[in-house]
């Protein structure tokens, strides 16, 4: 699944009951995903891009200990995962389960096609009231879209300061969405990341030209009833998936392109501006 506090140990009571009934069920971490204890610790980097490599390895692992037909059930970035390498031909499962699955995001795209080409027994669940929404390829909830292209007070203010500190600061999805106001000290112009790549913190400078930026969308959050910096409609934590195509709005134009890439490519322009 796809939020920092997911893990394999959502899927403990599942496989409990399946494999009370005489099946073999394997759990597992994406890459990256460590919050140890009984939830376990997986090596790597959290790279949504590349986690239907880690479907593979546990498809080849179960076939290797016996198992003559697949099932994966997965959700969020799981669902994606697992339908991304069935739809490559890297996998031949028997059925797919796919819960809450986020199309057009985070490096994965299918058209109904696609998933027609997929052999076995496929079933999407995806509520109308899911934030993670099913994109084309199950059932859509059609309101979302709707919701997120309404204006609200803010909404403006904190598309630009999203875009400024992905240009200035480079920082990540992750980065950027784990900030609270209490991060921020515009007094020194220093940026606290207390959720930064591979777990460390650490702190930067604000640059001069974001002050403004966070002073403008603060305004517009008086009284504070959320500490996160980055909130949506509904008066809560920016969600990762919401911070996609047609989630940016500072130009009242929207474009397909996710937070990733938009990141990397303001680094090259950078680069090549010097």
């Amino acid at each position: 699944m796809g939020r920092e506090s997911d893990s394999q140990v959502d899927w403990f009571g599942l496989a409990r009951l399946l494999s009370r009934k005489g099946y073999l069920v394997l759990t597992y971490n994406r890459r990256g995903i460590c919050p140890g204890g009984q939830a376990g610790c997986s090596r790597g980097f959290d790279d949504y891009e590349s986690s239907w490599k880690d479907v593979v390895g546990a498809v080849d692992f179960v076939r290797d200990r016996g198992a003559e037909k697949t099932v994966l059930v997965g959700a969020s970035i799981g669902a994606m995962a697992a339908l991304h390498a069935a739809a490559e031909g890297r996998i031949a499962p028997d059925g797919l389960v796919e819960f809450g699955g986020i199309n057009h995001a985070s490096g994965y795209d299918f058209d109904r096609s696609q998933i027609h080409r997929i052999g076995g027994s496929k079933l999407f669940l995806s509520s109308r009231t899911d934030i993670y929404g099913g994109g084309d390829a199950a059932p859509r909830p059609t309101w979302r879209d709707e919701l997120w292209e309404r204006h609200f007070p803010g909404k403006p203010e904190r598309d630009r300061l999203l875009l400024a500190l992905m240009a200035y600061a480079g920082l990540r999805r992750s980065e950027l969405l784990g900030l609270d106001w209490d991060d921020v000290d515009l007094s020194r112009r220093l940026l606290r990341v207390r959720k930064a790549r591979g777990g460390r913190q650490r702190t930067i400078p604000i640059h001069p030209a974001l002050a403004p930026l966070f002073a403008e969308y603060y305004a517009t959050r008086v009284p504070l009833t959320e500490q996160a910096v980055f909130v949506g409609v509904q008066g809560n934590r920016l969600h990762y998936t919401q911070l996609g195509h047609k989630h940016l709005d500072s130009t009242q134009r929207y474009t397909r392109v996710n937070a990733h890439e938009l990141r990397g490519a303001v680094k090259r322009l950078r680069w090549v501006g010097g």
